[in-house]
């Protein structure tokens, strides 16, 4: 808080945690200093979202941040010694689109930048520059392009000369001047370099397209209606397409919100309402997407993933291949141009009986 650095660069996990605290800190605050930042918030967030979309506020938006600015933002800034931070910089991995806009909501507009120990700093959003979708455009003297296999390659005055006494690692990831990262990325209209994943990770379209499903469920899971996903699409499929497992609390919050009437998890996961809701979230993702890799259909499970059988691991990652062996007549369906796809599945109560549910999953086009 001395310091307050002009320049602080740290990892997702960091940011998050500091967040957490600012949240935690204002909940613990007198109601006085909790009303007013209740009330200044949601004007960080809008200027914020004007801000990813390129627009300007109007006169009295601007006023009210110059308001939030001296009760709420700027104070906030200086309790977390940021005060007098121009370049909040973050990078290694995703950070969720709800903690960047939370933080240019309180003016430290945070730019994400990829690079790696070979290369230095690859890419970086330039000051003034704001897109939670990228990880910005190439420095100085960095020559970037992705290949056919959708690798990123770099060049430049910044790329090492090679590994200490390991010539044969050299030339395996060096080839006629471009280091091969093996991370796998593309480019937007803009010249933004858009990280998806390692290389060794995609999967392969019937087409020969590759993408990342990880990337494609990651980003589908920053939606606070989603709890789970899982990407479809290999060497037999035309394109890709989605299982979704909603969120029962925020969705089941929603439903009650706008008068959907529901009564069981199935029940509200094949409801018309829901699938609209959920629909918006694939729109969102395939406006970032390359037109190969979007989404063209997906299905709201009637369950939830779980560990218990053997669909998730303890640490909750997707067992994909058993999944997919599991759900293939979910998956067939889907691929064969089926509207609905009847199932039954075996229940086990909190009592410990077990029965049997059936009902009818309803296949949706984007």
């Amino acid at each position: 808080r001395e310091i307050s650095p002009k320049i602080m660069l740290l990892g997702p996990r960091h940011w998050l945690s500091l967040s957490s605290t600012i949240q935690v800190k204002v909940g613990d605050a007198g109601w006085l200093k909790r009303l007013i930042y209740n009330l200044f918030m949601p004007v960080g967030h809008k200027v914020a979202d004007l801000t990813q979309e390129g627009k300007k506020a109007n006169i009295l938006w601007g006023i009210l941040h110059f308001l939030g600015e001296w009760l709420v933002y700027r104070p906030l800034r200086d309790k977390i010694g940021l005060v007098n931070t121009k370049y909040p910089l973050t990078g290694s991995t995703f950070l969720s689109p709800d903690v960047l806009r939370f933080f240019t909501a309180i003016g430290l507009p945070l730019m994400q930048v990829y690079g790696s120990t070979e290369t230095g700093i690859v890419t970086c959003h330039r000051h003034g520059e704001y897109d939670i979708n990228t990880t910005g455009m190439p420095t100085l003297e960095t020559n970037v392009r992705i290949s056919d296999e959708g690798e990123i390659l770099v060049s430049g005055d910044g790329v090492f000369s090679g590994y200490y006494k390991n010539p044969e690692a050299t030339a395996e990831k060096v080839k006629d001047g471009w280091f091969h990262t093996g991370d796998a990325a593309f480019f937007t209209p803009e010249g933004h370099v858009v990280y998806v994943e390692r290389v060794e990770d995609l999967r392969q379209l019937k087409g020969g397209y590759k993408y990342a499903p990880g990337y494609i469920e990651g980003r589908l899971k920053f939606s606070p209606y989603i709890q789970e996903a899982i990407v479809l699409g290999d060497e037999q499929k035309d394109y890709c397409s989605v299982i979704v497992i909603i969120d029962f609390e925020a969705v089941g919050k929603w439903a009650e919100d706008h008068r959907v009437g529901y009564t069981t998890f199935p029940d509200l996961s094949q409801k018309d309402e829901v699938g609209a809701l959920i629909k918006r979230d694939m729109d969102r993702l395939n406006r970032l997407l390359p037109e190969p890799s979007r989404i063209k259909k997906y299905l709201c499970l009637h369950k939830e993933f779980d560990p218990d059988d053997a669909e998730l691991t303890r640490l909750r990652k997707l067992r994909r291949k058993y999944i997919e062996e599991r759900y293939h007549e979910i998956i067939d369906g889907i691929y064969q141009d089926k509207e609905e796809v009847p199932v039954k599945a075996a229940v086990k109560y909190r009592d410990g009986r077990t029965g049997t549910i059936s009902t009818t999953l309803k296949i949706r086009a984007v």
